[in-house]
Formats: C-alpha cells, structure tokens, sequence
C-alpha cells in the first residue's frame, strides 16, 4: 500500500483527522509518490517510517511500547489508550477492530478471488502448495499469499494491508482461529471466491467446546461462504459430506482417498500412495484421479499420507480455477514444504526429522507411520523419537497423550525421549511403562526410554546416542510453545564440539 492510497482508505473509513494524518506525513509523500506504508504491531520489529499499531493483550499491552516504536523509526502510532507518547498518534476507539476495517476495505478496492484454507492440521502446507501450482498458470506477482502461519484475526488482516496490490489477482489466504467466531470474522472481511475445509482433528479442542463444538467453529468457513461459490471438503469425512446438503447452492469438490465413483467428476481422489527406494533414493510414488483424469506423480523425498492429501486439497482448490485438463500438468518439482515441516537432515551419520513447529496426535501419527514404512522398506535400521507436549488439549490431555503412547508401542521405535518442560507429556510416559504383556503384539523389540524437563540434559542424551549410530533417525515433534527448538539447538551444539561422551553427564536407561 502506498501513501495516496493509505489516506484514500483513512477517508473512507470516515475518519475526521485525515488532513492531519496528511500533514504530518507529508514528507514521505514529497519524498516519493510510490512511498510504501509498512503496519507493524512489534516494536522490536519496525522499520524507519513504519506505522506501529498498539495492540492491548491479556500478558502484553502493545501501549507500552509505543516510545520504542518512535525509538525505531515509526512515523505514526495508531493506539487506543491516550497517553504522552513521544510522537504523532492517531486514536480510535478499537486498534483491533480498525486495522480489520482498514484491511477489509483495502480487500474490498482491489477484490483478488480469494482462496481460503482452514482445518486442524495442514493449513499451511496446502495455502504454499496452492499458490505454487497457481504460479505454474499465472504470473507470480499475479497470486499473494499470507506468509508463515499469519492467519489470525490481527495476522491476517496485516498481511493484507502490508503486501495485497493491485497486481494481485488471486489470494490465499489460511486462515486459523483460536475461538469460535473468527473464520466468521475473517471470511466476512474477506469474502472468498473458494472455501477450504481440510480436516477438523484434536487440535486445540482444548479453546472449543469439545470435538463437536470445534468441528463446528472450524465449519464457520462453509457456513460463511455463498450461495454459488466454490467449496472444498474432505470427502472422508463423513461431517463433512453432511456440509453439502446443510448448506445448498454451493460448488463441491471433494479431496480424499479412494473415493467412489459418484464423487470423480468433482474430485481430487488419492488413488494409490507408496514410498521407495530408488538407485538407494527416497522417493513417494502417487496415483491421483483429477475430476476423472488419472496422473501418476513421483517425489524425490518422503511424503507421509497427511502432506499427500494436502496435495489433494490443493489441487481441488487450483480446479475450481484453472481447466483440468491444463491443471494435470504441474510440475510436482516446483513445490516446497514449509519449514520445520518433517524437515530432513542429516546428522552425524544419521538423520534428524524437524517437525516441531506444532504437534496433534493426527499429526504425529502420520509421520510415525512413514517412520515405520521407512524402516521396513529398508531406508534405515531404526527410529527415535524425541517428544513434548501437544498443548491446548483442555480436558482431553491425558485422553490425546495416552493415544500418542499406544501409537508409540504399536510403532516400535528403538528409543523415546521426552522432553517433560510441560509435563502433559508424562501421560504418555504412564503409558509406555504398561506391562509388556499388555503391548500390541506388533512390538518385538524393547524400547529404550528416558525423560527430562531439562533441555540441556536431554541434549547430551541423544547426542551421545547420535555418535554411537548408524543411519538411525531422531525425530523431534513437539507444540510449538514447549519450545523443542532448544533441544535441537543444544543436541546441535553438543555435536559440534564433540561434546557428548558418557562423562559428560551420568543418565540411566529406561526399558520396557
């Protein structure tokens, strides 16, 4: 957003000070007409003429950083709390509720069709995918995506005012929520073009009213779609096979794996799925039927089953826009996984997986059961697994971490590290310490088990186990606030200054 268009938009929002704003930042606009408006809400964060925007919270008021803002360089503060700031402020009622305005009129002047994407797990793996194969047809400066996972009721709404222009002709937009009413918020700020609803799984049933009540807060984005739009469902599910007939007059496509016939002429339908070996290479190997056009795809990596259907859903999506038969020639190549998204790396003679950018059982499953194809297809010996907590679970804690340890002794890892920083993740521990006659039959083999609130301690525990292995794999999978990246960095450190022998610190084995 430029100058000339910020002061168009302040005057549409009815605002009796414009000429004021003008004034004070005429400077900028002598300086050049193409002057870019840069809204930050992180003091730590601004720019020299940024516009700071002083968010209250419940553990920080962004009021009290205002001065740092100015410190930094902002040219303008827009707040909702009046006090002696060391610099020119704009004051409304609701800093929240107008940089939505502000950001729903700026979606309303330049109208991209939009594409919004919601559900429990891979919201922004499909939003990157979608717009990858978006910019395989039309121009990249033609397609804007929020970046990251800047989905919220404030992320969002930034995210448009920062980098939506006019050369945008497509949006996608994921779009999250942290209690029922946003996606409704969100979807009537940015009416969509295509409704995307993935999954609805266990995470974060904590901030719902149970199972159902997330299943129907997520739901909003169908709820709020109209008449004659384009949706897409999961076809599996069958809550969300019901969406169709609960809410009529919209265009179906269903995503999912192997789907009935009735479903194919609006579909993307996960056919077949397999990981191997090739030349000793990783590779998934796929089999999807587009709205009836059979493709076979190959991947140079391994894709557990829920990056696949992510695939699907968005393909489903990029056919409601571009014609099937031109759309079943993407090229798979061009598409990225997100960061910290089962990341592969090597490690010291063996393989470290980074998927600890958030955690669900849905989630961890998944990759448990590609750690199990890879071991039994011969990619590696062994797999271990370096857990925390999968948080904002509420009153199904101890429900969700029992189910992790169960798919745990059902997988058969060679070892399980727990990082107990937040302690939900002892449920789990409870679990792995059941009987051995109690264990499914599918585990042979003992499991070696140690636990930690200490990211330190179980750093050198897995790094002296990372130099005493072979081609084994150490995944990490943790909710983001328990903060695994620290064991990470410190199983990193150890490593590099060959600083893991058992001298270093005296730890006993669990084993069951």
């Amino acid at each position: 957003m430029v100058f000339r268009e910020w002061i168009d938009l302040l005057k549409a929002c009815g605002l009796w000070n414009t000429n004021i704003i003008e004034l004070l930042l005429k400077p900028l606009e002598d300086s050049s007409n193409k002057t870019e408006m840069r809204f930050c809400h992180d003091s730590r964060e601004v720019q020299k003429a940024d516009i700071y925007i002083a968010f209250p919270g419940e553990r920080v008021n962004g009021h009290d950083y205002v001065d740092d803002a100015f410190r930094a360089g902002a040219s303008l503060a827009i707040v909702s709390e009046i006090r002696p700031y060391n610099g020119h402020c704009l004051y409304v009622d609701d800093t929240r509720r107008f940089v939505q305005e502000l950001a729903g009129r700026w979606w309303k002047v330049l109208s991209p069709k939009g594409i919004g994407v919601t559900g429990s797990n891979g919201k922004t793996t499909t939003k990157e995918w979608a717009k990858d194969i978006l910019c395989q047809f039309f121009p990249s400066e033609a397609v804007f995506c929020n970046p990251g996972n800047q989905n919220t009721e404030i992320g969002l709404p930034l995210c448009i005012l920062n980098g939506l222009t006019k050369q945008h002709r497509w949006a996608v937009l994921e779009m999250g929520l942290s209690q029922p009413g946003d996606l409704s918020t969100l979807t009537a700020l940015f009416p969509l073009s295509c409704s995307v609803l993935l999954n609805v799984g266990s995470a974060h049933v904590g901030n719902f009213e149970g199972y159902e009540g997330l299943f129907r807060a997520k739901s909003e984005i169908i709820q709020a779609s109209m008449p004659g739009t384009d949706v897409v469902l999961y076809a599996n599910d069958p809550r969300m096979c019901a969406l169709e007939s609960e809410y009529p007059g919209r265009k179906v496509t269903y995503f999912g794996e192997n789907l009935p016939d009735t479903k194919a002429d609006h579909s993307v339908n996960l056919v077949a799925y397999r990981i191997n070996l090739h030349r000793e290479r990783p590779v998934t190997e796929i089999t999807l039927k587009i709205r009836n056009h059979l493709i076979m795809l190959s991947f140079p990596l391994f894709l557990h089953r829920g990056f696949v259907l992510d695939l699907c859903a968005a393909l489903a999506a990029c056919s409601t826009i571009i014609e099937t038969e031109r759309l079943i020639d993407f090229t798979p190549d061009l598409l990225t996984l997100p960061k910290d998204r089962f990341e592969i790396q090597p490690l010291q003679g063996n393989w470290m997986i980074i998927d600890h950018y958030n955690a669900s059982y849905e989630s961890l499953n998944a990759a448990l059961d590609l750690l199990v194809e890879m071991k039994r297809i011969g990619f590696i010996p062994h797999f271990r697994l370096v857990l925390g907590s999968v948080l904002e679970t509420g009153g199904y804690t101890d429900e969700i971490h029992a189910r992790i340890g169960e798919k745990i002794l059902e997988s058969g890892p060679l070892s399980v590290y727990l990082f107990s920083r937040e302690p939900s993740i002892l449920k789990t521990k409870s679990v792995l310490q059941k009987d051995p006659d109690d264990r499914p039959d599918s585990t042979q083999d003992r499991i070696l088990f140690f636990e930690s609130s200490n990211p330190e301690e179980i750093a050198i525990k897995i790094a002296r186990d990372v130099s005493t292995s072979n081609n084994h794999v150490f995944y990490f999978k943790a909710s983001r606030m328990v903060r695994m990246e620290e064991v990470v960095e410190s199983v990193l450190d150890l490593l590099d200054r060959g600083n893991c022998h058992d001298s270093d610190l005296q730890i006993q084995h669990t084993s069951f």
